[in-house]
């Protein structure tokens, strides 16, 4: 059994942002704001014979202030979930239950999750079913919900594994939900992977896709600058996503995983900017296609840990005002370990410019450093120094916090 708490905050100034010749950027004005993200809990692993048993609650508090509003969320979230230990025992087991309340004044959501997978060998296969029904409803009698089941057959012929499946998806939305967008109803679940040199080089491919639904305490996670508003704003379709690549391990330490790959959205939840009366982030949705490339690497050993991704993307957005996904978007991160007990680390997170037809946020590279001093076995002082570069940083379109910043702490060691 575990207890845990974690808190997040930024109480300080923020930049003022301005349309400067079709770019947001910072205007040399300073306001006052805050954002605070909590989470307190407690959580338990059991396990017995033929598998094992996981329960988790706790509590959460979003707060935030900025030039628009001030809003301070409370919420629980619960989780339970009992899970064979076998694949391949006679019956196989995943189920799991998931419960989330959030409230903000008159706003209240209640999200409910049943999901999991039932299953049986056949031989050296497996069979299963997969099966999600998820709720959302609102202060209001506003409601959607979604239920898949997922039919998978998983086998493998010499080198090549292959797990087929089909997933037959519905929605249901209440009447006074805005932007609804009617649910997609089979998509294909299809991945494929052939070991060519064990360990060293797997090609992989799949074909995937999906409704997601957008309620208002997911997009909160997301941004919690987001305003409140009623109802909720119904769900968005991946269409299909395509993906093709390699991945592996070389000198047993050297980890890569190369993707490409397509996806086509609709009704897509994307963040964007009205210009007029005045700036103002907003959020609304769309229909467009994606092409991608994806790379990651890492590698560690006794003394290094270092790692990097490195995401391209393009897409055929047209719409005038919300913001097409970021063309690059890149971080890296190295930690050295000094016999234990010294640790000196860098990181850097790098993203282009995202662009609207009205206006555009550049883009922003953030660079920071990291140092730990162990005093003892037991305890040990971290310092973590970011923004080094002193960038305009819109994370949340129209906020950015105020340049180069710190953080330290305490770590203790049971």
């Amino acid at each position: 059994m575990n207890l845990y708490a974690n808190h997040s905050s930024y109480i300080g100034l923020f930049r003022t942002i301005t349309d400067q010749g079709g770019w947001l950027k910072d205007s040399g004005a300073r306001t006052s704001g805050y954002r605070l993200n909590t989470d307190a809990g407690v959580n338990g692993f059991l396990s017995y014979g033929s598998g094992s048993v996981f329960a988790d609650i706790s509590y959460l508090n979003l707060t935030a202030r900025d030039d628009w509003d001030a809003r301070g969320h409370n919420g629980v979230n619960a989780l339970a979930r009992v899970k064979a230990s076998d694949d391949f025992a006679p019956f196989y087991y995943d189920i799991a239950a998931d419960y989330r309340f959030l409230s903000c004044n008159a706003l209240k959501e209640n999200r409910i999750l049943l999901h999991g997978e039932l299953g049986t060998p056949l031989g050296e296969s497996l069979l299963r079913l997969g099966y999600k029904l998820e709720t959302f409803t609102y202060s209001g009698g506003d409601y959607v919900g979604q239920l898949e089941v997922v039919p998978r057959y998983v086998f493998s012929i010499g080198d090549l594994s292959v797990d087929a499946g089909v997933k037959f998806a519905s929605i249901i939305n209440s009447p006074t939900s805005f932007h609804p967008k009617k649910s997609g109803l089979i998509f294909p679940e299809v991945k494929l992977s052939y070991t060519l040199v064990d360990d060293v080089l797997v090609f992989q491919s799949a074909v995937t896709g999906g409704n997601r639904l957008n309620s208002y305490g997911d997009m909160l996670m997301d941004n919690i600058f987001l305003a409140g508003f009623a109802g909720t704003a119904d769900n968005s379709v991946e269409r299909i996503t395509a993906t093709l690549g390699i991945r592996g391990k070389l000198f047993g330490r050297l980890s890569y995983n190369l993707n490409g790959g397509y996806t086509r959205w609709e009704n897509g939840l994307l963040w964007g900017v009205i210009t007029a009366p005045a700036l103002a982030p907003i959020f609304d949705f769309a229909d467009y296609n994606m092409f991608f490339a994806d790379a990651e690497l890492s590698f560690s050993n006794e003394w290094l840990d270092a790692g990097g991704r490195l995401v391209w993307r393009w897409t055929d957005l047209k719409e005038n005002f919300l913001f097409a996904p970021e063309m690059i978007h890149g971080n890296f991160r190295a930690l050295y370990n000094w016999g234990g007990r010294i640790k000196a680390g860098v990181d850097l997170e790098g993203v282009t410019a995202r662009k609207a037809a009205t206006v555009s946020m550049p883009g922003y590279l953030d660079l920071g450093l990291y140092g730990e001093y162990g005093l003892d076995r037991n305890v040990s002082a971290w310092l973590r120094v970011g923004n080094i570069l002193n960038q305009t940083i819109q994370k949340y379109p129209l906020h950015a916090e105020q340049g180069i910043y710190f953080t330290a702490g305490i770590l203790l060691h049971f």
